[in-house]
């Protein structure tokens, strides 16, 4: 049987986020099932290498031609990828792609979109507010020319109401996490009695995030002296972020239970899982669609808060492993904290692993996605 060829055409290469860790993911999973893999991405920082080879993975790094709010555009991508289609069976892009467009129209070949997520619309910004209307402008005609498009999920997705045109040919894919088989004592409870409830977030420190409204929740349970902490997980020194980060620190400054723990190791951020009771994830627009992170929290035995937004909810509206909240809302995210604690208390790991395996089960969504490549 022919070996097929892939080629990732992404912005996104690099484990420091959800969409770039599941890209990182997928492309070794390819490989490892006899598919021959190149990624073709941009250069984000100097010492990177122009082309790479990573356990038969090769990769290709054009250089950026300039820099637009978090994004980037790149002429040399258009041009590399005019001459690596042509030694492709299956092209796989991933959006957000700035030059995605263009690419759609540059090749006769296989196509599959995979749709992470569309930048959010942030009537205050005019960058957001560029930026928003030239993606959607580029992903509505480019999914005319693609012939797949893989999605988290359709709740996401379809919530752009105009995207049930290509219904026909969406195939909703749940994202995997591998188990870790690392938990002791599945069967005690999450929170024991007499024991500090210990929140945490890990993440980007962006505006999307909630934080401002996880630090004023817990600022709410100080003042009626409930007991608890809160560990934030994320580089507090990431320039893109500088003016949010410098808004949080100030913010948090007189708020006790509060604590900001940097950047984590892959050590640490199992450590972290380990430590904490419940995750927070209450983002507030639609670049989070779905927030991985959350089935690396139950993949622990641990509850989630997150945002009752599209694609965000639908890991706990389909396991019960914790509560939604509502958007921007320091109120409703402290009430919600405090039934978490509660269901904490009377609900074991092992339930928690249970309902998680049931939905989110990682050998069923490889065979989906490897059975949509493997027809091709």
């Amino acid at each position: 049987m022919k070996t097929k060829r892939i080629l990732f055409v992404t912005d996104f290469y690099n484990p420091y986020n959800g969409m770039g860790k599941f890209i990182i993911d997928i492309s070794k999973i390819f490989k490892k099932n006899n598919f021959k893999v190149i990624i073709l991405t941009v250069k984000t920082e100097r010492n990177l290498n122009k082309v790479e080879r990573d356990n038969g993975i090769i990769i290709f790094r054009s250089p950026i031609s300039f820099k637009f709010s978090r994004g980037y555009f790149s002429f040399s991508l258009i041009k590399d990828f005019l001459s690596l289609q042509k030694k492709v069976d299956i092209i796989y892009f991933h959006f957000p792609l700035v030059e995605l467009l263009p690419l759609v129209l540059l090749s006769n070949k296989t196509k599959i979109l995979h749709y992470h997520c569309l930048p959010a619309f942030v009537l205050n910004d005019f960058k957001f507010i560029i930026a928003n209307v030239y993606f959607t402008i580029s992903i509505f005609f480019s999914m005319f020319f693609c012939d797949k498009i893989i999605t988290f999920t359709n709740d996401y997705f379809f919530s752009k109401k105009i995207n049930k045109i290509f219904k026909n040919k969406t195939f909703e894919i749940f994202p995997f996490i591998k188990s870790e088989n690392n938990i002791v004592n599945l069967n005690e409870k999450i929170l024991e009695n007499n024991i500090i409830p210990i929140l945490g977030f890990l993440g980007r420190i962006c505006e999307e995030k909630g934080l401002e409204n996880i630090v004023e929740s817990s600022k709410i349970l100080d003042s009626k002296n409930i007991l608890h902490k809160i560990l934030i997980a994320g580089d507090i020194n990431d320039k893109r972020f500088k003016k949010n980060i410098a808004k949080i620190l100030s913010l948090a400054k007189d708020a006790k239970s509060v604590k900001f723990i940097g950047k984590l190791t892959d050590k640490e951020k199992l450590n972290f899982f380990h430590k904490i009771h419940i995750l927070l994830l209450p983002s507030t627009n639609s670049f989070e669609a779905f927030g991985l992170v959350q089935l690396e929290a139950m993949n622990f035995g641990k509850l989630v808060i997150a945002s009752d937004i599209s694609g965000v909810r639908v890991p706990i509206k389909l396991t019960r492993n914790g509560c939604l909240t509502k958007i921007k809302n320091s109120n409703d995210l402290a009430m919600n904290i405090l039934k978490c604690i509660e269901i904490a208390k009377i609900k074991s790991k092992k339930e928690v692993l249970d309902s998680y395996y049931k939905s989110f089960n990682y050998d069923d969504s490889l065979t989906k996605y490897l059975s949509i490549f493997s027809r091709i």
